[in-house]
């Protein structure tokens, strides 16, 4: 198939059309501007995210296919999204009657030199070689000859590569621990199972347990530790996740474990200490030949709020001073490496700033009661920016999950880190969280 594939190079953006016949949109389209319209209003396709990484970071590697129309025109069969995210980059005046034009105009202006005219493609002169390669490559595993989805395991792997506090990385350390003392694990597994359950706060408290993302702690003696974890590990993995999913139904389970073992947690009360596997597979990441520094991961920073790529604008009034000084320091004064406490209690602080600043400005109701919690606010928040189009969709849901507590990086998390004595805050931690919820900050403040 591959020699059946020619590349050509340089095509400019402007020569190349969308597929009418693009099987997302298959017997909807009859032309270019349905194309523009289908694609910009498919709350799926994520086209502003797309047109975003590509200005920020180039081109994926990805081939761009393209193939001849009647007219020996070009007509892109492969990379619809970004395509169209191109042209829109490129003259984002050919969408100035959609809500997304002033989006796409301020993007196009800030990367006005980076936005590539033209792309470099690959075609094939025998349209069932090309469905066949369609085929291939959208219609899921189908058995090996397609593309292999990562496992939860796989992408929290990924993550920790990268430097990143990986979602599932309590729950595989633990594995990592129980089969290195001669446990058999039956695969596949679901990790996610079992973050959920080692993730509560409550099974924590009972096993006096903490997870920093590098290493986990505890106060009770090893042998009875791991021989505890074993059955968790063991156990979790024969249950479905609508048996372990709500916080009482881990804590139950958990708690029949330490009675089946019949184990006495006071007894076995020691002074805290870590534990982790003892040795660690050496990654070897491949070697950078551009003699260019490794780019850092964006955790890695001083300050929690990067002035020079936030999008946080607190306005300059007297009711706004506080959290214009908050935001100061946590810009330009706290080095969050070494007072990582004081950079989360601020970030905290912030948050709420901002939440009751959106409440205030709000015409509309939003349904939030005086007693509500902060995470209950920042669902009923998230909803109300989505409906009145501020975000999209896919973020709304992020935000919600940031809400949910068996997620690691959560709402509740960063309760836990800024108020409970037996949780401590690591810079990676806060940045990243940071992250997830900056550009939901910031539109608090619009």
């Amino acid at each position: 198939m591959r020699d059946k594939f020619r590349p050509v190079s340089a095509v400019p953006v402007d020569d190349i059309k969308l597929d009418i016949f693009n099987f997302r949109y298959y017997g909807q389209l009859n032309s270019q501007r349905e194309c523009f319209e289908a694609m910009l209003n498919d709350k799926n396709s994520g086209i502003y995210n797309i047109a975003k990484d590509i200005a920020e970071y180039g081109l994926t590697p990805n081939p761009i296919l393209i193939s001849q129309d009647e007219n020996a025109g070009w007509i892109v069969r492969e990379g619809n999204r970004r395509i169209i995210s191109l042209k829109i980059l490129n003259k984002p005046i050919i969408i100035k009657d959609h809500p997304l034009y002033h989006k796409f105009d301020v993007l196009s202006k800030q990367h006005e030199n980076d936005v590539p005219g033209t792309v470099d493609c690959i075609t094939c002169d025998d349209e069932s070689t090309i469905l066949e390669y369609l085929d291939r490559l959208h219609g899921g595993y189908a058995g090996g000859i397609g593309r292999r989805d990562w496992s939860a395991t796989n992408k929290t792997h990924y993550d920790m590569h990268r430097g990143k506090p990986g979602e599932n990385a309590l729950a595989i350390m633990a594995k990592e621990l129980v089969k290195k003392e001669g446990t058999s694990i039956k695969e596949p597994y679901s990790i996610t199972n079992l973050q959920r359950v080692l993730q509560n706060s409550g099974v924590q408290s009972n096993l006096k347990m903490s997870f920093d993302g590098k290493s986990i702690t505890t106060a009770i003696d090893k042998p009875t530790f791991i021989n505890i974890l074993k059955e968790i590990v063991i156990r979790t993995g024969g249950k479905n996740a609508k048996d372990i999913y709500v916080a009482s139904q881990q804590q139950e389970f958990v708690e029949e474990i330490i009675e089946d073992l019949r184990l006495d947690l006071k007894a076995a009360k020691v002074e805290p200490y870590s534990l982790g596997p003892d040795e660690r597979k050496t990654v070897h990441k491949p070697t950078i030949k551009t003699g260019r520094t490794p780019a850092k991961p964006s955790w890695d920073r001083k300050r929690l709020i990067d002035v020079r790529r936030t999008c946080l604008r607190i306005p300059d009034t007297h009711e706004n001073k506080r959290a214009r000084d908050i935001y100061h320091e946590l810009a330009k004064k706290i080095d969050v490496r070494d007072a990582t406490n004081a950079a989360a209690v601020l970030m905290r602080v912030i948050l709420e700033f901002s939440l009751e600043n959106y409440i205030q400005n709000q015409e509309s109701y939003l349904g939030i009661k005086n007693n509500d919690s902060f995470d209950r606010k920042i669902k009923k928040i998230a909803t109300h920016m989505h409906g009145e189009g501020k975000i999209k969709k896919e973020y709304q849901d992020e935000m919600i999950r940031f809400c949910e507590h068996h997620v690691y990086l959560s709402a509740k998390n960063l309760q836990r880190l800024v108020h409970s004595p037996d949780f401590t805050p690591d810079p990676r931690t806060i940045c990243t969280l940071w992250g997830n919820v900056e550009r939901f900050v910031s539109l608090c403040w619009k």
